[in-house]
């Protein structure tokens, strides 16, 4: 009862403490009962009064000359929550204006008179832009959450038309892929970008979303613009989807109605998917730039040797480390090396030498991590974090340390230059193995790029590999 004294008074009803006489059973059942009601009694009356107007029609009608078409929000949520947003700045407004007389019923009403065609003409085509959004939800999982929605609306009206905004999504977002992989020089972002754009076209997303847009934000910003345009133009189309079927390009039958086996549907979106594509494609086309000089991995072919940090001489504002070679002797591209561990980048990124010379240095100051009892490879952590490997020749191990011999000792610092292992390039070939040496960093993960010097030749003591931070 003292709750209901201080309600009570609010819904404009007079003050409950003001009459302190014992009341009858039937008088406090039928005060609880119009209490319950008193504060919606202003929404109520508001209701009735526009019950019987022009908004309760059920089917196409105009408003300031716009067609319109009423909705069932039974099954909605996005519309809905948007028009609650507005619909409480709307109500703030009146409580200004409306006299205090009115307010009771004068507010509820006219927010509920401005609402109705404000949700229908205005709100509603924002909820239809959550093609713009999809891509977002994609990436914390949250358009599993809309799916049964959409399924929710094609069993209880026979087709969705709201939730199908996304299709253009994955249109938009291969669109971008496109131009990044037609504008690119990075041969690893090419990589990515191909099997990226081929799954798109599927309605698979996710390749190209976190290996190659995201990562530049400002192109997945452009694939969530190009899909809010065919989220847009699908509404303006009245594409529907009356199937639950396949993804991107598998998704044009969906649209085809099962009752009237109307086509036009299929073509509209058709046309959608095209317009997402190409926005997509458009915006980003021109601005794409390769974030830095593409450097371009060293190949077995003779081409005229460039000093690395000549290659890198605009990004000075890169941190990087650079490594110098640790043998003299002809250079070969990593792919190159006659072992498919090596040459797939398994163990690490780098390079490789046929050395000329039987002696290793050390590329840079550095801790000994690693020496096999064979001498035939050895570990080392640089002094600014990168590790590396020097694996001399192929299948080596297996000479059990004939031909070699280590000048230090695991644990043992050592600087730049300093003679790590000798070796005797004749004795191993003689025993069949190739003595190609690969020059690796193993937590290649831990750096944003290695990059290998182009050449032919290279001396000991020459900059052999840039570690990017």
């Amino acid at each position: 009862m003292k709750i209901y004294g201080k309600v009570y008074p609010i819904g404009g009803g007079a003050d409950a403490e003001e009459d302190d006489a014992p009341k009858k059973s039937l008088d406090l059942f039928i005060d609880t009962i119009s209490g319950i009601f008193t504060p919606v009694l202003g929404v109520l009356t508001a209701s009735g009064m526009v019950k019987g107007s022009i908004f309760q029609s059920p089917v196409h009608l105009e408003f300031l000359g716009i067609p319109v078409l009423l909705m069932n929000y039974a099954s909605s949520v996005i519309p809905i929550i948007l028009a609650v947003f507005v619909g409480s700045k709307v109500e703030k407004f009146y409580a200004g204006i409306v006299p205090t007389l009115f307010k009771s019923f004068g507010i509820p009403f006219l927010t509920i008179l401005t609402m109705i065609p404000l949700t229908l003409l205005i709100v509603e085509p924002v909820g239809a832009l959550i093609g713009g959004g999809w891509q977002i939800f994609v990436i914390f999982g949250l358009h599993w959450g809309l799916v049964p929605i959409m399924i929710q609306n094609i069993v209880t009206f026979g087709a969705d038309p709201v939730i199908i905004s996304m299709f253009g999504a994955s249109f938009a977002q291969i669109g971008v892929v496109l131009a990044i992989l037609l504008r690119t020089k990075d041969q690893k972002l090419k990589g990515l970008a191909i099997p990226a754009f081929l799954s798109g076209i599927f309605g698979v997303t996710e390749p190209a979303i976190y290996g190659v847009t995201l990562p530049r934000k400002k192109f997945f910003i452009i694939s969530c613009i190009g899909a809010a345009i065919g989220g847009a133009l699908i509404g303006f189309l009245g594409v529907k989807l009356y199937i639950f079927g396949g993804l991107g390009v598998f998704q044009y039958p969906c649209f085809i109605d099962p009752a009237t086996n109307d086509l036009s549907g299929m073509y509209n979106g058709m046309i959608v998917s095209a317009v997402a594509f190409i926005a997509g494609f458009a915006m980003a086309f021109p601005l794409y730039k390769d974030e830095a000089p593409a450097v371009a991995a060293a190949t077995s072919a003779p081409v005229a040797k460039v000093e690395l940090v000549e290659k890198i001489e605009t990004a000075t504002t890169i941190q990087r480390e650079i490594l110098s070679s640790p043998l003299t002797g002809e250079l070969v591209a990593l792919p190159d090396v006659p072992d498919e561990v090596f040459a797939s980048g398994m163990l690490g990124k780098g390079i490789a030498v046929n050395p000329s010379v039987g002696k290793v240095f050390a590329p840079a100051d550095a801790e000994v991590t690693t020496l096999f009892p064979t001498g035939h490879a050895i570990g080392l952590k640089t002094a600014k974090g990168a590790e590396m490997l020097i694996h001399i020749g192929m299948d080596t191990v297996k000479m059990n340390g004939d031909g070699f011999k280590a000048h230090v000792a695991q644990g043992d610092k050592v600087t730049k230059g300093q003679l790590l292992i000798e070796f005797d390039i004749d004795k191993i070939k003689k025993a069949g193995y190739p003595v190609i040496t690969p020059v690796l960093v193993t937590n290649a993960d831990a750096y944003k790029d290695i990059v290998p010097v182009e050449g032919k030749t290279i001396n000991n003591g020459e900059n052999l590999i840039s570690v990017v931070v």
